[in-house]
Formats: structure tokens, sequence, C-alpha cells
């Protein structure tokens, strides 16, 4: 009796399993096609699948935000900035809880800054917040406004920005990241002093914090860029002493050890990536030296 119960239950749930595995399939093949279309610029043809996806596939989170990330780019790159804000408002409700929202946010602007809409993205971000200065993303807006003004050259504006999220989200853990990312879009300006500045100022307030070890890592592989070998040894250091327990180092090593390869300094990305051998030999993404060369934020 108890197996044709069990067996009448899997009779029940199979065809919902099947379905759903089938919906996430197509969910998937979805999302890849709109980005190689996105890729190729064929936003016309790429916008109505990931609307879909919001539509059809609502209760995704993955999906949801990869498709909401992507629908802003598209309405910025086509010049509807109105669509666009309503669009960044949603991402900011539906995937509020996202680790990677900020990223969102960023890579918004980068596409803003290839299609010369800089300043109108920065002041949507401004006018959500001026809406609503309790916004519950508060932090990654000021952090999208900081880096609007980065790419603008507005450095005071960088900092006005940067003292606001010091001012009222010190005590919140997303403030590290939101210097993080800061910090990350000078690096891409190739302003690595600038850059090295807000790393270290996070080193320096947050020190025990989860994400630091990002910021500890940024200052040494922009003092590699720079050139200045001393402050990149020192960096890699203090690295080693004091967040080797981070989950997080065999891949911030590896990071960089790509970027001693690609300035030329082999003997120091041999050393590093042997570390990654010697202390984390259960991380199964590791290669040899010569084959790491990762470019990360």
């Amino acid at each position: 009796m108890k197996r044709n119960r069990i067996v009448y239950l899997v009779g029940l749930l199979l065809p919902v399993l099947l379905a759903t595995q089938t919906a996430l399939a197509d969910t998937a093949a979805d999302l890849k096609q709109a980005e190689g279309l996105f890729k190729a610029r064929q936003y016309a043809q790429a916008e109505p699948i990931y609307r879909k996806i919001l539509q059809s596939d609502p209760n995704s989170v993955e999906a949801a935000y990869q498709a909401g990330k992507m629908l802003p780019r598209i309405l910025v790159a086509t010049d509807r900035l109105l669509q666009a804000q309503e669009a960044i408002e949603q991402l900011l409700a539906r995937s509020a809880s996202h680790a990677r929202l900020p990223h969102a946010l960023h890579e918004i602007l980068d596409q803003a800054r290839t299609s010369g809409k800089t300043l109108q993205v920065g002041q949507i971000y401004e006018s959500l917040l001026d809406a609503r200065p309790e916004h519950p993303q508060a932090v990654w807006l000021k952090m999208g406004i900081a880096i609007a003004n980065a790419h603008l050259g507005r450095d005071q504006a960088v900092e006005s920005a940067l003292a606001d999220v010091i001012d009222h989200h010190k005590a919140d853990d997303r403030s590290t990241e939101a210097f993080g990312q800061v910090a990350w879009a000078y690096r891409k300006l190739d302003q690595q002093d600038k850059a090295r500045r807000v790393y270290q100022y996070v080193v320096d307030t947050w020190p025990k914090r989860d994400r630091t070890v990002f910021s500890q890592r940024g200052i040494v592989l922009c003092s590699i860029v720079l050139d200045d070998q001393p402050g990149a040894a020192a960096g890699v250091e203090k690295l080693l002493a004091d967040y080797a327990d981070s989950k997080y180092m065999a891949e911030i090593v590896r990071n960089i050890a790509a970027e001693y390869a690609r300035k030329g300094k082999l003997d120091q990305a041999r050393e590093l990536h042997q570390y990654v051998v010697d202390k984390h030999p259960q991380d199964n993404s590791q290669d040899n030296w010569g084959q790491s060369r990762m470019a990360v934020p």
C-alpha cells in the first residue's frame, strides 16, 4: 500500500518536475540568444526576449536578474531614458537581495559611457534617490552616482558621493562593495592612483569585513600597473598575512599572479601560483601559472 502511494505521488510530481526543467532550459536558451543579439547591437531583437523572461519567469531570481540588468542597458543604448529609469527602478526592487546588484548598476553606467549617456544615467540614479532618500538600495544608488562622476572626470563630486556613503551607511556592510566598485571604475579609466586611494580607505576603515579582501587585492593590482614593485610586494605580504582564511583567496591570488605575468614579472607569478597549489590544493579551478590570465574587477 505504501509503495503504491509513492508510485502515485511520483506520477503526480514527475510532470511538474519535467515541466520545470524544460522551462529552465528554455529560459537559459533565451538568455543566451538575447546575449548574442545584444553583443551584435541588435537591440530591437534582444529587447522582447528579455521582456518575455521578466514577464513569463518572474519567480526565477537569477533569470530575472540577468534579464533585468540587460533591459536598462538596451534602453540607454537606444536613448529611451524614461523607460530606462523605470527598468532600473524595477531592477532595484526585483533583485534587491541579489549579490551582484551593484555590478548591474555599474554595467549600466559602462553602457551609458559607451552610448554617451553617462550624465543622463547619473541623473537617473540621483532622481531615484531624491524621490526616496531612504531607499532600501540607497547605498548602491550613491555608488552609481560616484561612478558616473568618475566617468565624467568630476573627482570632487565622487568624493562627495563617497562621503555621503560614509555619513549614512558606514555601518552597512554594503559600503565596502560600494567603495570597491568606485575604485574599479577608476581602474578601468586607468586612474590607478585614485583607485588605490579608494581601496586603501576600505582596508583601513573596514579591515575585517568579508569583501575587504578584494580591496587589498585592488591595492596590489594598482601597484603592479603603476610599476610600484615595493608597494605591490608589501600588498601581497599583507594579503597573505591578514586574509589567509578568506574563502576567495585562491581566486584572488591567481588574479594577482595573472597581472604579474602580464607585466612580465614571471618569478612573482610562479611564486603566487605555487602558493595556490600548496595552500589550496582542493581548489579545482586552479591552473598552471602560464594559463591563468583572468581580467577581474
